[in-house]
C-alpha cells in the first residue's frame, strides 16, 4: 500500500481532527554511536497543515555523530530539506545538505520519495537518522524546512 497516496491524504485531511500540530525537532549528539537523552536538544513549533516549517537547533563544539529526530509522530512532508550549517561568530560560513536518503549512517522510520519533480518524506513513529558531522568541534546549526502536508498524533 502506498502510504502517501492522494486518496489517503484526502481522507485524513477531510476528517479535520486538528488544524495544526506541535512539530518537534530533536538533536542527539555524541562522540560515539551511543546517544543519551542527556546529550540532546529539543525545539518545537506550531505548524498547520499545508504550511511551511522552518526550525533550527544550534549546537556549540559539535561532536563526531549527530542524530536528527524530525518529530515524534507520523508526518508527511513536501520538499523536506535538512541542512547542517557551520557558524562562525554568528554568521553561516558553510552549509551542507544532510539528506537522510544519501548521507545517513543509519535511519529509522523515514522514507524519501521523488515524484513529479518534488521530494516527499514520510516519517513513522519515532523517526530519526544518524550521520557523521562534517564540522567536528565547530559551532553548528541544524535546520529543517518543509511543507507539512499531514501529521497524526
Amino acid at each position: 500500500m502506498n502510504l502517501y497516496s492522494s486518496s489517503l491524504v484526502t481522507n485524513i485531511l477531510s476528517q479535520k481532527q486538528r488544524n495544526s500540530v506541535q512539530f518537534t525537532l530533536q538533536l542527539f549528539y555524541a562522540d560515539t554511536l551511543d546517544f543519551q537523552e542527556s546529550h540532546s536538544l529539543l525545539v518545537s513549533t506550531i505548524a498547520g497543515f499545508g504550511e511551511p516549517i522552518d526550525i533550527k537547533i544550534n549546537l556549540s563544539k559539535s561532536p563526531q555523530y549527530l542524530r536528527i529526530d524530525p518529530g515524534f509522530l507520523f508526518s508527511f512532508h513536501k520538499n523536506p530539506n535538512f541542512e547542517i550549517i557551520r557558524i562562525q561568530e554568528i554568521e553561516a560560513v558553510e552549509k551542507i545538505n544532510c539528506n537522510p536518503e544519501d548521507n545517513s549512517i543509519n535511519r529509522h522510520q523515514i522514507h524519501i520519495d521523488f515524484k513529479n519533480q518534488e521530494t516527499w518524506m514520510v516519517c513513522g513513529y519515532d523517526p530519526y537518522f544518524i550521520f557523521q558531522n562534517p564540522f567536528i568541534g565547530d559551532d553548528i546549526c541544524i535546520r529543517f524546512s518543509s511543507q507539512l502536508v499531514l501529521a497524526i498524533l
